[in-house]
């Protein structure tokens, strides 16, 4: 049996990247994912196969993550569906990169309403129905401590950290943790417009890796 027999795992933009393999190792322990996709139905459900394929149970949702009603809807639709949710893992991201003196209000809007207002509604719908010992892991970035060319993208996954620590303390009296990951250089395809700028990001990150690292979840 898995360690995660037993428990609904809510995975927001799990049809590509880290969020897909996220989704998948969820599955491997024996939790019960839902692939939540933006756009793609056909990716979500392709990841929902290969789950399949392997013994694991998913199914697809679409929701945007910065649309409360499509946020509440997905809750409600897993609830009804699977009976509970025990652990959230917001993946769902948008990326611009540039001088911030180029960037248009709709890009910094964009980025906002989906990193860090889609964050603080998915966390609301999640605690309304998550038990004690609930999980809760939220997605970051290395841009996050500040580098050129990403101020906004950064601020926003800053925003998620600060998020992370002020909802640490707030939910753990219920017994449910709060963590970010922060990956470093990941090749997914949103990283496709950042490859120009892999010797500076990889320079960034703890072992300053020369190589990009494939989306491969582990658990420990």
């Amino acid at each position: 049996m898995g360690r995660l027999s037993g428990k609904v795992a809510v995975v927001l933009g799990g049809s590509g990247g880290i969020g897909s393999a996220v989704a998948r190792r969820l599955a491997a322990e024996e939790a019960a994912v839902v692939v939540s996709y933006r756009s793609g139905p056909d990716r979500a459900s392709a990841v929902v196969g290969e789950i399949e394929a392997l013994g694991g149970a998913a199914i697809t949702l679409e929701a945007d993550v910065s649309n409360e009603d499509a946020v509440t809807a997905l809750f409600d639709e897993t609830i009804r569906r699977l009976k509970r949710v025990d652990i959230l893992v917001n993946s769902a991201g948008e990326f611009a990169m540039g001088s911030l003196a180029d960037m248009r209000g709709a890009e910094l809007d964009a980025l906002f309403a989906v990193n860090v207002k889609g964050c603080l509604l998915s966390i609301r719908e999640a605690v309304r129905h998550m038990n004690e010992g609930g999980r809760i892991v939220n997605v970051s970035a290395l841009g996050a401590i500040g580098l050129p060319n990403f101020v906004a993208y950064g601020a926003s996954k800053a925003a998620i950290e600060e998020i992370t620590r002020g909802l640490a303390l707030e939910l753990g009296a219920k017994r449910i943790t709060v963590n970010a990951v922060a990956p470093g250089a990941t090749d997914t395809p949103m990283f496709d417009g950042m490859r120009a700028h892999t010797a500076e990001i990889v320079a960034h990150t703890a072992l300053g890796r020369q190589s990009l690292h494939r989306p491969v979840v582990g658990c420990q």
